[in-house]
């Protein structure tokens, strides 16, 4: 439930999302075991917070005027109207450093504030890197914003800028050097992340009018696609995909695992599942070079060439140059496995086949790859299951649901199965926990077992359409490459016009939890407003939606509000919904 209000750390005149780290003491409640009433009354979990399932779909912005603490922090709520279902807002907050949230301020945004330059629309994906974000809008076109994007000294508005445009985009992954765009027709495509990078080799002809209708109006921006080495099957496209530092995974509708390699560290911990692959020789452009990326340490990689290719030719490349490898190689270990998703995190990989078991490779210092107390390698070069079933019992059927990765960390959902009992849904997180990522209320460097995160795991809440507890389990989980998780717990799941909590944990440094302090947090922590109510996103069917040259792109379009994460920040934005 958002409510805007003004802070001495947010500029005169702008609106905020004022938000506060838990609810009062009077609120808290601690169980020995979950219990339930009907949906829309309340629910309980263990040794938490109680969490209210009543919030009307249609509840809005209420009037305040109060002097509250949030912290350290004085805020004053200011008098608003009730919300306008017509009006789509998008909310961010942490570090403001390189403009990726404000465009017109330095300051880290310690409450949820307005983004006023994205009003209006709902997108189809949104990314925050550490210097630049990058949004698709309802048309399927990429924008980009921030210092990384036009430089620091450029004079620009800060406000996004069209880049590729005219490819009917439906995810985005960045990178320090290149941003990553997948489009509806399953074609992958990639352009520099810095706006001085962007230009065309050479003005491009004008279109005639047929090709115009063919292949779209041309885009702005150099950019080029990265197509698969080895050929795919009829009617087998790319579905997703997923970037670390250095390496891209990519998932086709057939369940095919395919990676690429963005820099030449790709596979410095062996990431990329392969060593072996092509690029065009730098002396003959026309003719492919064999190379080799042979793993060392988690911050270190061998580069050489093979054949009668000399190494020279290959420390030589420019591995900034869009062109430098724009293939895809399928992962060998993995052919003939049926993948349902991938993941990546700063170095590793991790693929979750359709079955419910999720494999993981790459880098492992901090134990991110899950794989449990008996693999203490650094370094994994081979897909290698994770343990998801430690101190469960044989009975026990154990299922992953979902895996997000993000830095050094990793979360994986999974529902469990105890033999004659109720299923239930945990969120396991392993590897890099020092802020409290873990969500097991400690400080851990590092994880190799999958730990029960808690206040979100063992849920449940009683359905009256099944007349039986059901459990609930995470809508979405974003994880940061800097240490912070956002989760949206799904609620009223029958429901699906009620509202999800918010709930945050890890780093917060920046402000990045939203709480208005820096102060990590080491457990999953509902996200409440100064005045105790719940921050609960939200689906709702919008009259009209807007592109980001605004024009209408259409009318009645079912949305709904997203969290997503970057470096040291957060955002919520309306996305439309599949």
């Amino acid at each position: 439930m958002f409510r805007r209000a003004v802070s001495g750390g947010v500029r005169s005149g702008a609106r905020a999302l004022s938000t506060a780290a838990a609810p009062s003491t009077s609120r808290r409640v601690g169980l020995a075991a979950a219990s339930a009433v009907t949906v829309g009354g309340a629910y309980f979990y263990a040794s938490s917070n109680l969490i209210w399932n009543d919030a009307p779909a249609d509840a809005g912005f209420q009037s305040a005027s109060s002097d509250e603490k949030a912290g350290d922090d004085l805020i004053v709520s200011s008098k608003v109207a009730e919300l306008n279902p017509d009006v789509l807002e998008t909310f961010v907050w942490g570090s403001n450093k390189s403009k990726t949230l404000d465009p017109e301020q330095d300051e880290s945004l310690k409450l949820p504030s307005l983004a006023s330059w994205l009003n209006g629309v709902a997108l189809r994906d949104l990314a925050l890197h550490e210097q630049y974000g990058a949004c698709v809008d309802a048309k399927g076109d990429v924008y980009q914003w921030g210092e990384g994007y036009s430089g620091a000294d450029a004079h620009a508005d800060g406000k996004p800028a069209l880049t590729l445009r005219g490819k009917n985009i439906v995810q985005l992954q960045l990178t320090e050097s290149c941003v990553f765009a997948l489009s509806s027709s399953g074609k992958v495509y990639t352009f520099s992340s810095s706006a001085a990078k962007q230009a065309l080799p050479q003005p491009p002809s004008r279109p005639s009018w047929l090709g115009t209708q063919l292949w779209g109006e041309p885009s702005a921006v150099d950019f080029e696609e990265v197509t698969p080495r080895q050929t795919l099957k009829r009617g087998e496209k790319f579905t997703s995909i997923a970037a670390g530092d250095d390496h891209l995974l990519a998932l086709t509708s057939l369940g095919r695992t395919f990676a690429h390699p963005i820099t030449k560290a790709a596979n410095a911990c062996g990431q990329l599942g392969f060593r072996r692959f092509d690029i065009a020789d730098p002396s003959k452009p026309s003719e492919r070079m064999q190379v080799e990326l042979k793993p060392r340490a988690p911050n270190a990689t061998l580069l050489r060439g093979s054949g009668a290719a000399p190494s020279d030719n290959l420390v030589a490349t420019d591995d900034a140059d869009i062109r430098w490898c724009p293939h895809f190689f399928e992962v060998p270990a993995l052919r003939g496995i049926e993948m349902e998703e991938v993941a990546a995190g700063k170095r590793s990989s991790f693929a979750r086949t359709r079955d419910g078991r999720v494999l993981a490779w790459g880098a492992n210092e901090a134990g991110q790859l899950g794989l449990g107390r008996t693999i203490n390698l650094d370094v994994v070069t081979v897909p290698t299951e994770a343990i998801l079933w430690a101190a469960t019992s044989q009975r026990t059927r154990t299922k992953c649901l979902d895996v997000a990765a993000g830095g050094n960390l990793t979360c994986f959902t999974v529902e469990r199965e105890p033999g004659q009992e109720p299923k239930s849904v945990e969120v396991l997180m392993c590897g890099d926990g020092q802020w409290g990522g873990l969500g097991a209320n400690n400080y851990s460097t590092a994880q190799s077992t999958p730990l029960r995160a808690r206040n979100v795991s063992g849920l449940a809440e009683y359905d009256d359409q099944t007349s039986a507890m059901q459990p609930i389990g995470p809508r979405d989980v974003a994880v940061s490459p800097t240490g912070h998780i956002l989760l949206t717990l799904n609620t009223a799941g029958t429901d699906a016009s009620a509202g999800k909590d918010l709930v945050v944990w890890g780093r917060n440094h920046a402000y990045e939890l939203g709480t208005g302090r820096a102060k990590s947090l080491p457990a999953p922590t509902t996200l409440f407003t100064p005045d105790g109510a719940r921050v609960m996103l939200r689906r709702q069917r919008a009259k009209e939606v807007r592109a980001l040259d605004g024009s209408v792109w259409k009318r009645n379009v079912e949305v709904v509000q997203q969290a997503a994460v970057g470096y040291n920040s957060s955002a919520v934005y309306w996305r439309i919904a599949q």
